[in-house]
C-alpha cells in the first residue's frame, strides 16, 4: 500500500488527519502523481464551481458538516439533481472537446460515445505553417 500522506501524519491536498480506513483513501496512484484520493479534491473544486450546497459537497466526500450546519442541513432530492445536471454538462462538454480532436477511438466504448457528439467546429490551423501563394509583391 502506498501513503497519499507526504506531509507528516497529514493529507497532502487537505492538511488533515487522514481518516480511520487509510487503504481505502491510499490506493496505489493511477498514473504517477494520480491517485484517488487526490481525484477527490478535483471533484471538490468542480462541486464548488457549480454552487453545489456544502451539505451535499461534505456528504459525498464522506466528511461530516460541521456546528448548526451539521445538525438542520440535509440533502434534499433538489440538491442531488443540480448535482446531476452539473456532472452531465461537464461530461457532456468533455465529450465534445474530445470529438473535436477525432470523433473515432481505438478504444470502443469510447468510440461508440463519440459516435453521438457533435465535435465543436474550431478550424484548427498552425500558425507556423507557411502562408504558401498569400504573399502579394
Amino acid at each position: 500500500m502506498i501513503s497519499h500522506q507526504n506531509n507528516g501524519d497529514r493529507c497532502r491536498g487537505s492538511g488533515q488527519v487522514p481518516g480511520e480506513d487509510l487503504a481505502v483513501a491510499s490506493w496505489a496512484p493511477i498514473i504517477e502523481g494520480l491517485t484517488p484520493h487526490g481525484k477527490r479534491h478535483g471533484h471538490k473544486v468542480w462541486m464548488d464551481e457549480d454552487q453545489i450546497a456544502d451539505v451535499l459537497k461534505s456528504e459525498r466526500l464522506g466528511h461530516d458538516e460541521p456546528g448548526m450546519r451539521g445538525v438542520y442541513g440535509h440533502v434534499s432530492p433538489a440538491m442531488r439533481e443540480e448535482l446531476k445536471a452539473a456532472l452531465q454538462a461537464r461530461w457532456e462538454e468533455s465529450l465534445r472537446q474530445r470529438a473535436a480532436l477525432s470523433t473515432v477511438s481505438a478504444v470502443p466504448v469510447l468510440n461508440r460515445l463519440l459516435a453521438g457528439v457533435r465535435p465543436i467546429n474550431k478550424a484548427v490551423r498552425s500558425r507556423l505553417a507557411p502562408k504558401i501563394g498569400h504573399r502579394t509583391r
